[in-house]
């Protein structure tokens, strides 16, 4: 009982250092109710955003999405120009439109990347598509599928963004080499020990028409820069 007493006595001294304060929209924070509502409203539009980022169909409308928000929060239905039945189906529609859309446009995308990759200097296509470029070619052994590879990797999308990296987590990652998806298993009983190679790998040897979500969409093209420091029996 006493934590809580102590803990709504540090929340009233922090809110009165906000009591003066207004939002940009002038509304006047002037207890700890208010306050926490404000942090609360903020907590839930930093989540929202992080997911909308990457909205099937295209970038959100963010004043759309307010406005409605407000007006349902509120209950102020007669102000919704949609009922909550009709928006469900909608919106369900919408999403499973927009995600084989963008399931089309990405693989539209990756073969459009690989016809012209292949003709860069240094480039080889394998058999079964896989594209890599020899970065450093080192003189060790080359591991076999059953063998324990240690490696320092980085994975991204077309566009550049990160989805992983074992140089962020700090340490480098110990795995049999025929457990990751199938390109990258390809391409690292390519690699002596010792080499870095950047891999181009097409969905269908990747995460395929399912994706890997949040980041990896369906039908999306991934690159791996991949430096093999060992290999443990």
């Amino acid at each position: 009982m006493k934590r809580i007493s102590t803990l709504f006595i540090l929340a009233t001294i922090l809110t009165s250092h906000l009591a003066a304060q207004q939002t940009s929209s002038g509304v006047s924070l002037k207890n700890v109710v208010d306050s926490a509502s404000y942090a609360l409203g903020m907590n839930v539009g930093m989540g929202m955003r992080e997911q909308f980022l990457t909205f099937p169909g295209g970038k959100v409308n963010f004043d759309a999405l307010a406005e409605a928000y407000i007006h349902a929060i509120r209950g102020e239905t007669d102000a919704l120009i949609m009922n909550k039945e009709f928006a469900q189906t909608f919106l369900q529609s919408y999403l499973m439109a927009a995600s084989v859309r963008d399931a089309e446009n990405a693989k539209e995308e990756g073969i459009r990347f690989f016809a012209e990759n292949k003709n860069r200097a240094g480039v080889i296509t394998t058999e079964s598509g896989l594209q890599y470029n020899v970065v450093t070619q080192g003189e060790g052994e080359k591991p076999t599928s059953e063998d324990t590879v240690v490696l320092h990797y980085i994975g991204a999308l077309l566009d550049g963004t990160v989805f992983q990296s074992s140089y962020d987590r700090g340490e480098p990652l110990k795995m049999e080499a025929g457990n990751f998806i199938s390109g990258l298993s390809e391409g690292l009983q390519l690699m002596p020990v010792g080499s870095k190679y950047v891999f181009w790998i097409p969905s269908e040897l990747a995460y395929g028409a399912e994706g890997a979500e949040p980041k990896i969409k369906p039908n999306t093209t991934l690159i791996f820069e991949v430096e093999l420091l060992g290999i443990e029996k």
